[in-house]
């Protein structure tokens, strides 16, 4: 009975422990980094010194590293894209 327990827990854990780096994480890039990169591409006239997004090593090739990765894409997708809105309204602005 110890060991099935023993076993339960560490398959337990090794489902739990990423789902909960994976949110916090996402909570890190939503609440924090994508916010200030926003702030950050709205005040300075200079976007050679932009932070890069940080991805979140994919450590497994089931569904949960499936899902490491499709959230690294869109954290990159949404980096990409604020940066491009900026250098558009900076043109804008310039012309």
């Amino acid at each position: 009975m110890v060991v099935l327990a023993g076993l339960v827990f560490v398959i337990y854990r090794s489902i739990t422990h990423p789902l909960e780096n994976l949110v916090t994480r996402a909570r890190e890039v939503a609440q924090d980094e994508l916010p200030e990169l926003v702030r950050t591409l709205r005040t300075d006239d200079e976007f050679d010194d932009l932070p890069e997004p940080q991805p979140i090593p994919v450590n497994n090739n089931d569904e949960l590293g499936e899902l490491v990765a499709a959230f690294n894409d869109v954290q990159f997708t949404a980096h990409e894209l604020a940066t491009e809105q900026a250098l558009g309204r900076k043109n804008v602005a310039e012309m």
